[in-house]
């Protein structure tokens, strides 16, 4: 392959990565849509993170149902204090109105710190009913703060890219890009105040019920049980404060690769300026491209974290065990993550020294080098420096390692052998070309976990520090255009795993949703004259549940606008000075065609991507939850508490009638819950279908754009990458199953 075929596979692959295309393809990737929020029409081609976004919408109706359940039992007739295990002699007298306390002789230690009267069953219902009011609609004020924030953000942050890419010099940019800077943390904290405010009532009413829940079991279960739940109680306590402790952990290990990465990657392009032979251009373009992909890819693990506490604050887990694709905290911490695709370039770069020669014989000259610049001695040296900075104790590093170590192995003998007569021999290196392609196809793989694992496509936005065309062997050229090939490949699997991914998580949600309905159904049959507490037991549990999983979400959120703050305020703003200086410094330094300044402005615009992906997916979040809860939330939300009734007539006539109304008053609430689940199954199908055409859409044009000047893209992608991406779907599809079957430690079966 000549160079112009080069420059026309490197200009075909552009066209399909501008900063826009990534960035949608990055929302796709991320999907499980989602898993499932609606997206509001104004966009083409976008979607969401990976996060159980439908899970923001999914609980609304149930939880819904539930308060009104337990509205409607708080008014009824019927005195708890009866319920209770009592000698068959005790009679308590129809006419006397007696509410059963929460606490009882088994449960004084109890400490309540959210019900505020414990000594009334009832009481506590209707302040449990009172809190789910003020949290959905504290939710729906708060959904209008960052919906309004979330919308502006956008439009700071491409001020704050402009004044990056286009500033005419570094002094510009020192004095604009502060203020710039500012008015992206202003926005962000508005979305971090209200997301917080919407965490704290949804961690108010999950919290009174798992009081109320807590006791309620204490009543109806025997001595045993209750010790043997006290003790099962303990555990997972104990589980939860070392999970928690770790997550905390792995966060600010994750926070720091962020802090360190763009000091690192200008090391490492310095490095490479002064250590590369002239001419070896083509390397050059591998580390400008790696070493960009070494900065974005903290960014994307630090919002990642956010998922993270999004399942711990459900299931008590914050990682994935073993050898995972899902973005957890023992993979994002892990600067294998980070370092993957750079030392899938230093390995390419060992195979171009053994093949890039002329005809695909050694280049003996770059392995030599001149003016002491060896090629050889960088790659050895650049492999040695990736080692030292992996964690052996992190999934992904502990991986690298011995490929790494097995490269050092190769290059050391490699450049042993050009300072030997042998090195006259074009056949001496022929027994290294099989472990080193064998190397780069497992690091292949790696990195596609890798890609997966931050929510990134593996494509890199074009931008002011990607490499110009340069000239090369027809060896070099032919690895040039396979690393091209790779990058796309990846992005179209990654693509194709979305919409098998998005497909998955429709359907379970659908079967979710039914189930839902299911259980709002049943509720309209709970008895108001004779329910007791076993039956109500299930709907705390669900209620539990139910505001534990929204209060998760809002949590989530919080943390990806966190992230942002700390990206700005930690990163971005403390480096500006540093990389105007550097800048100056530097103004000389030239790597594949692209300068240092060129480089870090393309680096810092990379990272601004971060904060724009969030800032849409909060904006179409909040939008989509404002619109389905003024039609569907609220309305039915302010019925519930016109359900608190008083019987006024105590005949049994008077019995009769009152009984009547509730009866008639819960179907109603409970028609309103099922008709709000109906239409968010509805939104999911719409959703569903603009989804999957979106995804086939890129994918043609991918194959149309790139097919012309690269064939192989027409084709199937190779199975090596596939393998991982669908793992990833399976995979995922059974973390979603477990988080959405998670329970409370409470389990009916033990207690009854």
């Amino acid at each position: 392959m000549s160079s112009t075929e080069l420059v026309q596979v490197r200009n075909a692959v552009s066209q399909i990565s501008r900063g826009r295309d990534v960035n949608e393809d990055s929302w796709m990737v991320c999907v499980p849509l989602s898993t499932l929020m609606p997206s509001l029409a104004t966009h083409s081609r976008s979607m969401w993170c990976n996060t159980n976004w439908g899970d923001l919408l999914q609980p609304a109706p149930l939880s819904i149902a539930l308060l009104g359940s337990l509205m409607v039992i708080a008014s009824s007739t019927k005195d708890f204090c009866s319920l209770l295990p009592l000698p068959s002699t005790h009679v308590i007298p129809l006419t006397t109105v007696v509410h059963a306390a929460l606490i009882s002789e088994n449960n004084k230690s109890v400490k309540f710190t959210y019900a505020k009267y414990p000594t009334s069953f009832k009481t506590c219902l209707q302040q449990m009913v009172g809190d789910g009011y003020t949290a959905f609609e504290t939710a729906s004020h708060q959904m209008t703060r960052i919906n309004n924030a979330s919308s502006q953000l956008p439009d700071a942050i491409r001020r704050a890219v402009t004044i990056i890419v286009q500033s005419t010099s570094p002094a510009e940019v020192e004095y604009l890009l502060p203020n710039a800077l500012d008015s992206v943390s202003e926005l962000t904290n508005i979305c971090i105040d209200a997301s917080r405010t919407c965490e704290r009532a949804f961690v108010r009413i999950s919290a009174l019920a798992q009081e109320i829940l807590e006791c309620t079991t204490y009543k109806i279960g025997t001595v045993e049980q209750v010790t043997e739940r006290n003790e099962m109680h303990l555990s997972i306590l104990r589980q939860q404060a070392e999970q928690e402790e770790k997550m905390v952990n792995e966060a600010k290990e994750t926070s720091e690769l962020m802090k360190n990465s763009f000091a690192t990657a200008e090391g490492e392009f310095k490095t490479a300026v002064d250590s590369l032979p002239s001419g070896w251009d083509i390397v050059g373009m591998h580390v400008v491209e790696s070493l960009t992909n070494a900065i974005t890819a903290p960014v994307n693990a630090v919002f990642g974290m956010g998922k993270v506490k999004s399942d711990y604050l459900q299931t008590g887990s914050s990682s994935s065990p073993g050898n995972t694709t899902q973005p957890s905290g023992e993979a994002l911490s892990d600067p294998g993550v980070t370092f993957a695709q750079h030392a899938l370039g230093l390995v390419s770069n060992l195979k171009l020294l053994i093949s890039g020669g002329p005809e695909g014989k050694p280049d003996w000259d770059n392995i030599r080098g001149s003016n002491k610049k060896s090629g050889g001695l960088y790659v050895e040296a650049s492999l040695e420096r990736m080692i030292d900075r992996l964690d052996k104790s992190k999934p992904i590093s502990s991986e690298l390692v011995p490929i790494l170590e097995q490269a050092v192995h190769i290059t050391k003998k490699v450049n042993a052998t050009a300072r030997t007569i042998e090195s006259h021999d074009d056949l001496a290196l022929k027994k290294h070309k099989s472990p080193v392609n064998k190397m780069i196809k497992t690091l292949q793989g790696i990195v596609t976990r890798c890609n997966l694992v931050l929510q990134q496509t593996g494509n890199i936005a074009t931008g002011p520090g990607t490499p110009k065309n340069v000239s090369a062997t027809t060896s070099c050229t032919k690895a040039a255009v396979e690393t091209a090939t790779f990058r796309v490949d990846q992005t179209r699997a990654n693509l194709e795993a979305a919409r098998d991914s998005y497909d998955k998580a429709s359907t379970r949600l659908i079967e979710g949703q039914r189930e839902i309905t299911k259980t709002i159904a049943s509720m309209t049959k709970l008895s108001l004259e004779n329910a007791t507490l076993n039956e109500i037991l299930p709907v705390l549990m669900q209620a539990v549940k139910a505001f534990t999983t929204l209060r998760a979400q809002f949590s989530q959120m919080t943390e990806f606008f966190c992230n942002v703050a700390s990206l700005i305020n930690d990163v971005m703003k403390p480096q500006v000075t540093s990389w105007v200086k550097n800048i100056e410094a530097n103004s000389r330094m030239v790597l594949a065609g692209v300068s240092f300044s060129d480089w870090a402005r393309h680096a810092m615009y990379a990272q601004m991507m971060g904060p724009l992906k969030v800032s849409m997916l909060a904006e179409r979040i909040s939008g989509t939850y404002l619109r389905v809860s003024d039609l569907y939330i609220m309305p039915a939300q302010r019925e519930v508490g016109h359900l608190l009734q008083f019987q006024e007539d105590r005949s049994e006539e008077g019995k009769r009638l009152f009984t009547l109304k509730l009866s008639q008053a819960q179907e109603a609430i409970q028609e309103k819950s099922q008709r709000a689940s109906q239409k968010i199954l509805e939104l999911v199908a719409e959703d569903q279908k603009k989804f999957i055409g979106t995804i086939n859409r890129r994918l043609e044009t991918i194959q149309d754009t790139v097919g012309r000047a690269l064939p192989a893209i027409r084709g199937p992608v190779p199975q090596e990458i596939t393998e991982v991406t669908e793992a990833h779907v399976e995979e995922f599809d059974r973390q979603r199953r477990a988080v959405e079957e998670a329970t409370p430690p409470y389990l009916v079966d033990e207690l009854m």
